[in-house]
């Protein structure tokens, strides 16, 4: 268990080129890591490719202390060469029990396209960022990274935008100013066909939504049969009282996002990005 802040800077936008898959084989894998996120604190941890892989894509999961625990928050969830990083924040004295998730491929070369913004709570608590694959190639999954201390920021979306991009969505303090960057996994075979799947889903309607009661939403996006998940991710409303405790594949074709809200009637979506061909 490793257990600290991510760090940002650097260009405006970077290229960050992976290791090519070996020409042999074509298989898909998820490798996992579990590990305890330390209280009142932000732990990082990740779980690893085998070599002959890459990153496709990648999540988590936390389990909840309490039945009002919405406490944890993600500051980070991103590939760096054959890890997928996961960085949680917790809010609470208790330790939650974690994992990580890396989804692994051989069979084709994927490249890394990041870009990163400033971020200044004092002018905008919502920013967003787009990192964006190059023509001709297809966005597999992703994810985010934020610098600052505890409790200054977090992701509140992480999620495909069209064929080629990856979009990143973060609540900032009002007193918090950094950096956050969008990461996008981008396939350039031509051959390797990808579509988004995404399922939005609400606990209960508004009327009978119980306020200052936790609930847990549960969304998944489901790939077409034939298919699998490359990876995924998920986005819900500008509210950050609320925790996405599951953000990680389920079996072979099914993205699983759940969150714990105080508002269960706003919504919830998990997306899947598919290969399919």
């Amino acid at each position: 268990m490793r257990r600290k802040s991510i760090a940002g800077g650097g260009a405006l936008v970077a290229v960050l080129a992976l290791v090519p898959f070996a020409t042999a084989g074509g298989g898909r894998t998820v490798e996992t890591h579990q590990f305890n996120a330390g209280g009142d604190t932000v732990t990082t941890s990740f779980a690893k490719c085998e070599d002959g892989s890459q990153v496709s894509g990648g999540g988590h999961s936390i389990t909840p202390t309490a039945s009002n625990d919405i406490s944890t928050r993600i500051k980070a969830l991103f590939p760096t060469g054959l890890k997928m990083l996961v960085s949680i924040d917790s809010l609470q004295p208790a330790n939650h029990f974690a994992t990580s998730y890396a989804i692994c491929r051989k069979g084709h070369k994927l490249d890394t396209v990041s870009k990163v913004e400033p971020i200044d709570g004092s002018s905008d608590q919502w920013p967003s960022v787009t990192a964006k694959c190059p023509k001709g190639t297809s966005v597999t999954g992703g994810g985010g990274s934020l610098t600052g201390s505890h409790n200054d920021t977090f992701i509140l979306e992480s999620r495909p935008k069209g064929d080629r991009g990856w979009y990143l969505k973060t609540f900032v303090s009002l007193t918090h100013v950094g950096e956050q960057r969008a990461y996008a996994i981008c396939d350039s075979d031509e051959s390797n066909k990808y579509e988004t799947a995404k399922k939005t889903s609400t606990a209960v309607d508004a009327r009978r939504a119980q306020r200052g009661v936790v609930t847990q939403v549960t969304a998944e996006a489901k790939c077409p049969k034939g298919s699998a998940t490359s990876g995924g991710g998920y986005a819900g409303p500008d509210d950050p009282n609320r925790a996405v405790i599951e953000n990680r594949p389920k079996g072979k074709r099914i993205w699983l996002g759940r969150v714990r809200t105080y508002h269960p009637e706003e919504g919830f979506t998990s997306y899947a990005r598919c290969l399919v061909g």
